[in-house]
């Protein structure tokens, strides 16, 4: 009875370790198939993001290669593998198919005011010349006391 709880046990084991690691490298291989179509379905005129973060729109395609134009009259040639999705996911979505968290505007950060760099409210000095003159103060030596001379 004890080799029937050690194998039943053993099986169990096995189950709970690799039955996670299944449905993960499932997960992958559909999203890994996903993306490839996506890239197999670029068009020109299409909008896309790079791995990189670079923004574009394809305006040439080749078996392994995209060719982005970023700027006005700027274009870049990239892998194929290099896109990752489109600009504005929301126009590509299947119907029924979430693409993501909502896009939220991004917080406005307020401009900091322009300071001169001598001003005392900025650099906290009076005088930036003392703030120089107390930084040049000689360094202590590891393990010596302070007021007391070294051995060397």
């Amino acid at each position: 009875m004890s080799q029937g709880n050690s194998l039943l046990l053993l099986i169990l084991l096995l189950v709970v370790f690799f039955l996670p690691v299944f449905l993960a490298s499932r997960r992958n291989r559909r999203q890994m198939e996903k993306l490839n179509a996506f890239r197999a379905g670029l068009a020109h005129g299409d909008e896309v993001i790079t791995a990189s973060g670079v923004h574009g729109r394809v305006v040439g395609l080749t078996e392994n290669e995209v060719r982005l134009e970023i700027a006005p009259k700027v274009e870049i040639t990239v892998e194929r593998m290099g896109i990752v999705r489109y600009a504005n996911e929301a126009e590509h979505a299947a119907p029924g198919e979430v693409s993501g968290a909502p896009a939220e505007a991004a917080p406005e950060v307020p401009e900091a005011p322009a300071t001169e760099m001598n001003d005392e409210r900025a650099s906290g000095v009076e005088n930036p010349e003392d703030a120089l003159e107390s930084s040049r103060e000689e360094p202590t030596e590891w393990g010596r006391e302070e007021g007391k001379p070294s051995n060397s």
